[in-house]
């Protein structure tokens, strides 16, 4: 009975998400730092704003806002996506492709008086839910230096 009970405890961590430390984004080209998951890399992104990738987690922080109605609307009425979170500030999308689901996080976040966001690339390989979870409290944590 221990053993079944904490082979259930470990299932109920790993369930959690991953462990998230500070990223310090300003080498990267930002002044600000947010949650990442632990081990997580930030660095210059092409055509601007800060790419944070870590194994299964991936976002690009910009310092402009998303259109996050438009891009509710471009999945809305596919029955291939599914939108577990669906907030003012964030959306988080299920694609079903490959086998599997594959989650991308857009989320607008206020920072030093300013809206920032948070996309992740459409080509990233998140396949967890609860990495796309993190992705999107990841981009809420976002506090300017």
């Amino acid at each position: 009975m221990k053993r079944i009970t904490l082979i259930g405890a470990v299932l109920a961590l790993a369930a959690c998400g991953p462990t998230m430390k500070e990223l310090d984004l300003e080498a990267a080209g930002l002044p600000a730092t947010m949650q990442a998951p632990e081990g997580a890399s930030a660095e210059a992104a092409r055509g601007g704003g800060v790419h944070v990738t870590a194994e299964g987690f991936d976002l690009l922080v910009r310092q402009r806002a998303l259109d996050l109605a438009a891009e509710k609307a471009e999945v809305a009425g596919n029955e291939r996506y599914a939108i577990p979170v669906d907030a003012e500030d964030a959306l988080l999308t299920e694609f079903e492709a490959l086998g599997g689901p594959f989650y991308r996080a857009f989320v607008n976040v206020e920072v030093g008086g300013e809206t920032w966001s948070c996309q992740t690339d459409a080509l990233a390989n998140v396949t967890d839910s609860s990495m796309g979870e993190a992705m999107v409290e990841a981009c809420r944590s976002l506090t300017a230096k």
